[in-house]
C-alpha cells in the first residue's frame, strides 16, 4: 500500500492506480461473497448443533473481515490519489525567473565587468623574427589607479 501512495500522478502511474482500483475491488466483492458464505455456513452448523463447526467458520469470518477492512483502506487510498487535484507548478513567478537571470546578467555585463583595452606590440627578437603581443588594460571603477 505504501507504494500506492508514492507514485506520483503521471499518465503511466495513473492508469496503474486505476486498474490497481479495479483489483482492489474485484478482491473485495470476492471476500465479501466469501463472507457471506462463511457466515451462511455458520448459522447453518449452528442450528444444526455443530457448535465447534460454527466456531471454526466464524474465525475465517472474522479473518475475512480483517482483510476486507484492509481492501477498503486500499482502496480508499486509490481513489483519493485518482481524485486529488494535480499540482500546479506553473506559477506566474516561475516564468519571469530565466528573464530575471537575463537581465541580471546583462545589467553585470554592462556596469560590473571590467572594460579591456587591446593594443599590439611588435617587438623584434635577437633572431631577426618579429614577435608581436597583445597587450590587454583592464579598467573598473573599483580600481581607477591600476596603470599596467
Amino acid at each position: 500500500m505504501s507504494k500506492i501512495l508514492i507514485m506520483k500522478k503521471s499518465k503511466t502511474s495513473l492508469k496503474n492506480v486505476q486498474s490497481a482500483l479495479e483489483v482492489a475491488r474485484k478482491n473485495y466483492e470476492i471476500k465479501l461473497g466469501e463472507l457471506n458464505q462463511l457466515e451462511q455456513q455458520a448459522e447453518i452448523a449452528q442450528t444444526s448443533g455443530n457448535e465447534a463447526i460454527a466456531r471454526e467458520l466464524m474465525k475465517k469470518a472474522i479473518e475475512v473481515e480483517q482483510q476486507l477492512s484492509q481492501l477498503d483502506a486500499e482502496i480508499k487510498d486509490l481513489v483519493k490519489i485518482i481524485t486529488a487535484k494535480p499540482e500546479k507548478n506553473s506559477s506566474p513567478i516561475l516564468f519571469l525567473i530565466p528573464l530575471a537571470l537575463i537581465l541580471a546578467g546583462g545589467i553585470y555585463l554592462a556596469f560590473f565587468q571590467p572594460k579591456t583595452q587591446t593594443s599590439f606590440q611588435t617587438n623584434c627578437l635577437p633572431s631577426g623574427t618579429k614577435l608581436r603581443i597583445m597587450v590587454l588594460r583592464a579598467w573598473h571603477k573599483s580600481m581607477p589607479n591600476l596603470k599596467i
